[in-house]
């Protein structure tokens, strides 16, 4: 094993990080003597020490709101007394057995030995004559939101899961469910009649349907803040109380999907009462050192606590998912056999060995295999207790399935209860298991976090630290707007609809950027909705007059926001100190009128600033480098580094020496803060970095590295959640990726002499590769999936802001005690994540005019900037007539061909763009479009065109192993005959016409926008054949061999005259082919593509 750097110059041994026992036994009156001892220095150290520790500064803090149902804990250090209906186990914890997660990941080898039927593991010997019990927890993960959006997963997929488990608990008394995520429930619970809801209260009541954690979402623990972590448990918790009853809050927690886990989440638990807890991605690597000590039961401790009074029981599942195959036991082609709703449905196991229908002549054989599993598994703990969950995502959808899970298992469990002594099995909830297992051992304790997580191989997740970095960023402008809204005393119910938005975004593939493009923007549109909807009551609670609107605005979800407002506005404070805008003091919890800008990036007469004259980075006191990750491996989850070059600045523009930077895609102000005198002056310098970022280069990860003269000899600390602090060591003997962490807010490095502390207003990933220096992820965009499921990469980013705040201290903290921040810092800390919320009336009429009018060296911003042109700019937009005269072409001399910016012809290609994009976001009654046909005006159809679509449209289905061979299907037909061979669809290459085309091809053109929007102003059909040429689109369409319509059109369009009349009557009396039924592909030749010279068509 490698040590430990100390600052120091010393190194920490293995065995000085983690009290490990001896392999010589000791003698029994040994063991008396020393419990004597220990007794006795125990009883001492409480008298001394068991005061509530002051660890303000270790804390950043952040609101917290007080549970209502809150139990005082015992004080005693070593006892914690478990509130229960009918007694009280008590639990002793071990606390000559405490491992310290920063030391361990900061020596343990991590190595990937192969173990044999358990890969992550070892084989392991059971022990077949010890008693065992065993409880079958039946369970189904239900993602709100992943591959599908909330709404379409609810009523594809959970509703019927719902429904499902009522129906089957209530045939049988012995059958048992958990269930966790609560914004489902309660969708459900409000559709269902009143004996339906009568039905489950009884079951609840029986303690069949048991709610675990009872939280809006599973949260991720890596990304979020306190706040909204509490938030989301909250709302659940206020759902159950409130409808339910508080006796079915839960005291038991479960979280096997979240992709790491935070001691912040323990402490959040045990503030509200619970008494255990369940977690399932860790280190495949810490599991096993975990398992090897029979650690896997834990007190967790705060770092800081030196009482364990927040300590948590805590249960780490042992194998590598949560899944059916991973959960009975170290071998996964055994426990698949046992996974009985694969024998209809969710195909084979893959090693070969399928389940079968227990009967009466395989049930004994079948029950002895399964129960060898519970025995080896039982042995990588300190009970005879064990819990085998049983589900995996999205299961118990059809009775079907449920009664084969339900009634295969009863069979096994009758016969191990009647024929194997000492053994017991039943199915049971995780409060059966947390009753049944605590107090039956002494509870070793853990300190620490379980980030960063690798699930196999080198694989780390550390890439979704900084995934879809502009909603993590809509993720914190809404915590912010509803914290001044909690500020002014608006009450949760009030902030229902805002808060359950908030909630739901904090689930495990929401907040961490890991769900389909369309769901990410489904997220984003409730945050948005929800941010305006706060924003109007904060002004509804001021008093503001009805014209008063929030200044920073976006016009689209997904839109980078913009001050809206100028000169005279009106700020609200929502912390308790004072904040400053424009050389202004705004007090705490106060409003006030003030005069734009608050703020201005320029030289500051007191601090010593350098920047690079070519590239404005700047060199004092920090040195800031722009760098870029090309990679290509790593999707929405995993980063998987390749090289690191620094940024290429093309057309650089300095502009104040170096305090603004701007190149096409990559822009950098610097504001200097200056520093009150209740700090001191002179000790420390507060520099404001703000990003705007628009990262358009596939296989790319953008960051900003600060170097600075301090020597952290590899030590580097972060945040958790706002809350709590990690610290970790750089090790050369591991991957890059492995050393790569969740920065919520913080990031810091320190020597004797100085500390570099990196603030940040949402979330993303962080490294310290070398010495002196912290790296800051600002995006990151991946072609390829991961193969973690989610079947794409991340491909959909958008211009974003990251504001950084950077402290450098000299002095005011202390190196030999844990880690903390200091009262500037925590200042600091405040005002970033609780700015002044400004209010007032807008300039522009929208946050595109805005941007815009930024762009000066625009046509358009110069026309704009006249208040007549603003005002008939739009109006006059779509009149052809007034091309020549239309504001929008004031100081603009054309396009390539020299034409004038002419309404009808640029509203062609934009009408096109906003009806797809209308239609495939349009979401009815929780049902999406798969689809999109487009059939200009002048187009003459025929009857049986709805039917040729759908029939085309399923053929395209069925060649899904072409899914990206085709872009859709055409039906134009220009000449109508009935001289066709056979009927059916055949094969040529797009160039126009009325096209359908599938969400999938819809989804491709999102990722290809850019290219999509810049190239033609008018031609959406030569746009997307222009994408064809770049091989950005497939080319090739299926056409029905019976043309299906007639552009009638061609020559001046049905609005032109004779021509287009005669056109017309002569396409009616025709003889139009019959009905087209062809579903088959019948041939057809692939001709050229059409050559696309020049952007718009030559017009």
């Amino acid at each position: 094993m490698s040590s430990i750097p100390r600052k120091n110059g010393k190194v920490r041994k293995p065995s000085d990080i983690d009290a490990r026992s001896s392999k010589r036994r000791p003698t029994a009156l040994a063991v008396l003597l020393f419990s004597i001892l220990l007794l006795w220095f125990l009883g001492a150290l409480y008298v001394t020490t068991n005061t509530p520790s002051t660890h303000s500064n270790n804390i950043i803090g952040g609101k917290m709101m007080s549970p209502p149902h809150q139990q005082e804990i015992q004080n005693h250090p070593n006892i914690i007394k478990l509130r229960g209906a009918n007694k009280k186990r008590k639990i002793v914890t071990d606390n000559t057995n405490i491992i310290d997660m920063r030391n361990l990941s900061a020596t343990l080898p991590f190595e990937d030995v192969d173990g044999g039927v358990w890969k992550q593991g070892w084989d392991i010997q059971p022990d077949n004559n010890a008693p065992l019990t065993v409880f079958v927890v039946p369970h189904s993960h239900c993602d709100p939101g992943w591959i599908k959006t909330f709404d379409d997963y609810f009523q594809s997929q959970t509703k019927a899961i719902l429904t499902t488990i009522v129906k089957a608990l209530h045939k049988d008394p012995s059958r048992k469910f958990v269930w966790a995520e609560i914004s489902y429930f309660e969708w459900w619970w409000r559709e269902q009649s009143s004996e339906m809801q009568e039905i489950t209260l009884n079951l609840l009541r029986n303690k069949q349907l048991e709610f675990v954690t009872g939280g809006w979402v599973q949260p991720d623990e890596a990304n979020t803040q306190l706040y909204a972590m509490e938030i989301q448990l909250e709302e659940g918790h206020d759902f159950i109380r409130q409808t339910l009853g508080d006796e079915f809050i839960p005291k038991y927690a479960w979280s096997i999907d979240p992709f790491g886990y935070s001691p912040t989440m323990a402490f959040l638990l045990n503030k509200y009462g619970f008494e255990g807890m369940l977690i399932q991605r860790v280190h495949y690597a810490v599991k096993k050192e975990l398992a090897k000590r029979k650690h896997l039961e834990f007190m967790w401790r705060q770092t800081w606590d030196n009482t364990g009074k927040h300590d948590i029981f805590t249960h780490v599942m042992p194998f590598f998912s949560y899944d059916v195959p991973h959960t009975c036991g170290p071998d996964p082609s055994v426990c698949c056999q046992f996974d009985f709703a694969r024998i209809k449905n969710f195909g084979a196991c893959p090693w070969r060995k399928n389940p079968q229908v227990i009967t009466k002549d395989n049930v004994k054989e079948r029950s002895m295999l399964l129960l060898d599993q519970y025995r080896k598994k039982a042995e990588l703990y300190r009970s005879n207790v064990v819990i085998a969950p049983l589900g995996d995502d999205f299961r118990y959808k059809t009775e079907e399935e449920a009664e084969s899970q339900f009634q295969n298992y009863q069979k096994i469990m009758n016969y191990v209860n009647d024929n194997v002594e000492n053994v017991s099995i039943q199915f049971g909830t995780l409060g059966d298991y947390f009753d049944k297992v605590q107090g039956t051992f002494n509870v070793p304790v853990l300190k620490g976090s379980f980030f960063t997580y690798a699930d196999r191989k080198q694989d780390y997740w550390s890439g979704y630290f900084t995934s879809r970095a502009f909603d993590k960023a809509l993720d914190r402008k809404l915590e912010r707007v509803l914290y001044a809204a909690e500020s002014l005393g608006l009450t949760k119910e009030a902030l229902r609809e805002s808060r359950r938005a908030l909630s739901l975004f904090q689930h495990h593939d929401g907040v961490t950027g890991t769900a389909k493009d369309h769901v990410v923007r489904d997220y984003a549109s409730r945050i948005h909705n929800a941010i305006r909807q706060v924003q109007a009551s904060i002004i509804d609670k001021l008093n503001m007059d009805s014209n008063t609107e929030a200044c920073w605005q976006s016009d689209a979800p997904r839109g980078l926001s913009q001050n809206l407002c100028e000169g005279e506005i009106k700020v609200y404070n929502p912390i308790e100190t004072s904040q400053y805008c424009g050389g202004k003091e705004v007090h705490g919890y106060s409003t006030k009128t003030v005069e734009l800008p608050c703020e201005i990036p320029r030289p500051h007469v007191t601090t010593l600033i350098h920047f690079d004259s070519l590239t404005g980075l700047m060199t004092h006191p920090v040195q800031e480098q722009w760098m870029v990750w090309k990679v290509r491996e790593g999707g929405a989850y995993l980063f998987l580094p390749g090289h690191l070059i620094p940024y290429e600045k093309e057309e650089v523009k300095v502009e104040l020496g170096g305090y603004i930077v701007t190149t096409p895609q990559w822009k950098r102000s610097v504001v200097i803060h200056e520093i009150t005198d209740e700090f001191g002056a002179g000790h420390a310098i507060v520099i404001d970095f703000i990003y705007e970022t628009d990262l358009q280069n596939s296989n790319e990860e953008w960051l900003v590295r600060f170097s600075s003269s301090v020597k952290n000899e590899g030590i580097f600390h972060t945040d958790l959640n706002g809350f709590n602090f990690d610290t970790h060591y750089f090790r050369k003997d591991l991957p890059i990726q492995s050393q790569v962490f969740p920065m919520p807010t913080l990031a810091s490095i320190e020597d004797d002499s100085q500390r570099m502390t990196v603030l940040s207003e949402h979330a993303q990933g962080t490294a310290s590769l070398e010495d002196g220096s912290i790296d800051v992820w600002l995006d990151r965009r991946l072609s390829q999936d991961d193969g973690r499921g989610l079947f794409q990469g991340v491909t959909d980013n958008v211009p974003t802001r990251t504001r950084l705040r950077l402290v450098l201290e000299h002095g005011g903290y202390d190196t030999n005690r844990e880690f903390g921040i200091t009262p500037l810092c925590r200042r600091m800390w405040d005002e970033l994540n609780h700015p002044l919320e400004m209010f007032g009336e807008w300039k522009f009429k929208s946050a595109h005019e805005a941007r815009v009018h930024a762009d000066e060296s625009s046509g358009l911003a110069l026309a704009l900037k006249s208040s007549l042109a603003r005002r008939a700019a739009f109006d006059e937009m779509t009149d052809p007539e007034k091309a020549m005269t239309n504001p929008l072409n004031e100081n603009y001399t054309g396009d390539l061909y020299g034409n004038v910016r002419n309404g009808m012809m640029t509203c062609c290609k934009h009408h096109f763009t906003w009806m797809i994009k209308t239609v495939f976001s349009m979401d009815i009654f929780g049902q999406q479009f798969d689809a999109f046909a487009l059939f200009e005006e002048d187009y003459v159809v025929s009857p049986t065109i709805y039917e040729s679509v759908v029939s085309g449209l399923t053929l395209l289905k069925k060649l899904s192993h072409e899914k990206d061979a085709f872009f859709g299907i055409v039906m134009e037909g220009r000449v109508f005959n009935n001289n066709y061979a056979t009927e059916g669809w055949q094969v040529k290459n797009f160039s126009s016409g009325p096209v359908a085309l599938s969400r999938h091809m819809y989804e491709s053109l999102v990722v290809n926008a850019r290219d999509f929007c810049t190239y033609d102003d008018y031609n959406w059909d030569w746009s997307i054949v222009h994408l064809m040429n770049k091989g950005l689109l497939p080319s090739r369409v299926l056409y029905p061999t019976i043309p299906q319509t007639m552009h009638v059109g061609i020559d001046s369009g049905i609005h032109g005259g004779k021509a287009a009349r005669w056109q017309l009557f002569t396409a009616l009396n025709a003889k139009f082919p019959g009905p087209f039924h062809g579903t088959k592909l019948v041939g057809g030749t692939k001709q050229a593509n059409l050559t696309v010279t020049a952007p718009f068509g030559g017009w």
